[in-house]
């Protein structure tokens, strides 16, 4: 989902503007109209940095694009039971109480089980796929996420029939430029009192962005698909929220 911020912050603001991208894609209406849209917003926000904006845009614009080349496919043949599904569900904590778990699952699939999706943008520093995996079972969102959806089939949810909860898919896009040495724009070198050979903004987004996500998607997305069963989620509940 969307996270708010006082104080325009690249790297928040980007997970925004690909998770637009994410929930137009998913509900098959144009991605680059509902990110352009959110922009407008940002630029409504954040006067003063419509120019950071505009160039974090037109990055997304480029990853999202080369996401869908490595990813359409493959996700055109899941057997999607929700999508973008916002959630509000009666949990009992206890005899005497009872709340409300609410969020929007990114989302739910058929595979041999019940399967939860979560769309992520991570910088690289934070990019450990073992690491990540491991850690699932110990994620608070993930794990909320999947007992409200435990609750939900409890309850007989029409879309959550018969099949167990198997797990989490972790789909995580790696920010660009978030490398500890990231490319730079080459800037050309002065001639004769005149720049040649810049890089147009345009040009180094695509040779930054575009051409790497494309040519090396294992470096650029990843997929961690980590089994987490109804007796762990249980033993969370009991930990956690009761």
């Amino acid at each position: 989902g969307y996270v708010e911020v006082e104080d325009f912050a690249p790297a928040l603001e980007y997970g925004n503007m690909w998770c637009a991208c994410q929930e137009a894609w998913s509900q098959g209406t144009s991605w680059n109209n509902k990110l352009a849209k959110y922009c407008n917003y940002l630029y409504s926000v954040y006067p003063d940095n419509r120019e950071e904006i505009q160039y974090w845009k037109r990055i997304c614009l480029q990853h999202f694009k080369a996401y869908l080349e490595v990813w359409s496919e493959d996700e055109k043949q899941t057997k999607y039971l929700m999508q973008e599904q916002p959630f509000s569900v009666n949990y009992a904590v206890s005899d005497y109480l009872v709340v409300k778990l609410r969020g929007v699952f990114d989302g739910v699939f058929s595979n041999r089980g019940i399967w939860l999706k979560e769309d992520k943008v991570k910088g690289e520093k934070y990019i450990n796929p073992l690491s990540l995996e491991n850690g699932l079972s110990n994620n608070l969102q993930t794990m909320i996420y999947l007992v409200a959806l435990k609750t939900m089939k409890a309850q007989k949810h029409p879309k959550l029939k018969s099949s167990k909860i198997k797990g989490v898919l972790y789909n995580v896009a790696k920010r660009p430029l978030s490398q500890y040495y990231p490319p730079k724009r080459r800037k050309g070198r002065m001639k004769q009192g005149k720049r040649e050979g810049a890089e147009s903004v345009r040009d180094f987004i695509k040779r930054a962005v575009y051409e790497p996500c494309t040519q090396d998607p294992d470096s650029n997305f990843f997929r961690i698909e980590a089994e987490i069963t109804e007796k762990e989620i249980e033993e969370f509940e009991v930990k956690t929220l009761k």
